[in-house]
């Protein structure tokens, strides 16, 4: 009930938005427990986990810092993209980059779908400049719908990696992408309609 509530609450606040609200001061969530979030123009929610200091400083990117361990960083980003772009092909592309770090390690794909949306799930590692003694795991999201892209990116020194399980679980497990009409705009009733996922359909990582 009380989460249902905060859902509720949250999708009020964002829905009395206007088309201002980039104008509006960067949002922070510093500190205290989970908290719901609805990205500004409507393209996704979440519960920001416990873990994460987050700020949104420009439209369409979320940042977060880990507050459990050096280096971790969570970030969301929402982007235009050809109508013909799909998630397989934005994650094989995103591989290609990361295979020029040192000791790229491609851990494991997997295709999901959220919300009716179809992405790709991708897990890898590699060293920090090159330094084997500074190895660090990323987990991250790809969703491609109507021209809209959302990518989904956390990575932290591996040493700290299994300290952000529990909140990696609850941000996979209430991230929900809005679905959108042909002119890849959010159908705002849909998050009015929506529930959170009690399970994540993205497998994290056992070996961290």
């Amino acid at each position: 009930m009380k989460r249902a509530w905060m859902w509720t609450l949250t999708i009020a606040v964002a829905l009395a938005w206007s088309a201002s609200a980039k104008e509006m001061n960067p949002m922070q969530f510093f500190g205290g427990g989970p908290k719901p979030y609805l990205e500004p123009d409507g393209y996704y929610r979440v519960v920001l986990p416990s873990g994460f200091d987050c700020e949104q400083t420009k439209p369409g990117h979320l940042e977060c810092a880990g507050n459990r361990g050096h280096r971790a960083l969570l970030s969301i980003d929402v982007k235009s993209v050809p109508q013909s772009a799909t998630a397989d092909l934005f994650a094989l592309n995103q591989m290609e980059r990361f295979k020029k770090k040192e000791h790229f390690k491609d851990l494991g794909r997997e295709r999901v779908t959220l919300n009716g949306v179809e992405g790709v799930a991708a897990t890898f590692s590699y060293d920090y400049y090159g330094n084997v003694q500074i190895p660090v795991g990323v987990k991250a999201l790809y969703l491609v719908q109507n021209g809209k892209l959302i990518v989904v990116h956390f990575e932290s020194r591996l040493e700290f990696f299994g300290r952000y399980v529990k909140d990696l679980k609850t941000f996979f497990e209430t991230f929900r992408p809005t679905r959108l009409d042909a002119g890849g705009n959010p159908i705002l009733s849909d998050l009015e309609n929506s529930k959170p996922r009690e399970k994540s359909l993205i497998r994290l990582p056992k070996n961290y």
